[in-house]
């Protein structure tokens, strides 16, 4: 900025002064402006430099933070995979073990169910049928 002032500075004191500017001058001018054009331009030239410098750093952090979000991602699934295998798995081992303890229980109501209809009914053949009453007191099964 100073710069820039200077060279206004000097333009104004060379063409506002009552003598005419010589070759010398104005070559001088414009070698000045030169020299003041080509730092702007290389101060342009490390802005770009931080600018890409800083798109680089934001591109890295972006990769690793879709790369961490990956992994997450993948970990949060494999959590849930596991999960939900484990809970079929105890449902199935809890239905199967149920089943084993309440067996034991539905065969007693059953036998005792089936053998008192299976008692009922060799009663009633014993009076209908007087061989088959002989067998039930041969073998002293006759309940009534």
């Amino acid at each position: 900025m100073k710069t820039i002032l200077l060279s206004i500075f000097i333009t104004l004191t060379l063409f506002a002064s009552p003598q005419p500017a010589t070759k010398d001058d104005i070559k001088m001018l414009i070698h000045q402006m030169d020299k003041r054009f080509e730092q702007v331009d290389k101060r342009f030239e490390q802005v770009d430099k931080r600018f890409e410098e800083n798109n680089r750093r934001f591109e890295l952090m972006q990769q690793e933070i879709n790369n961490r979000f990956d992994t997450q991602f993948y970990l949060i699934i494999a959590g849930f995979t596991l999960i939900l295998g484990y809970l079929l798995k105890e449902r199935t081992i809890i239905s199967i073990k149920v089943k084993e303890e309440l067996k034991p229980e539905l065969i007693k109501k059953a036998d005792k169910n089936i053998l008192d209809k299976v008692i009922a009914i060799i009663e009633e053949m014993a009076k209908k049928d007087k061989e088959v009453e002989s067998m039930l007191e041969k073998h002293h099964l006759r309940l009534a």
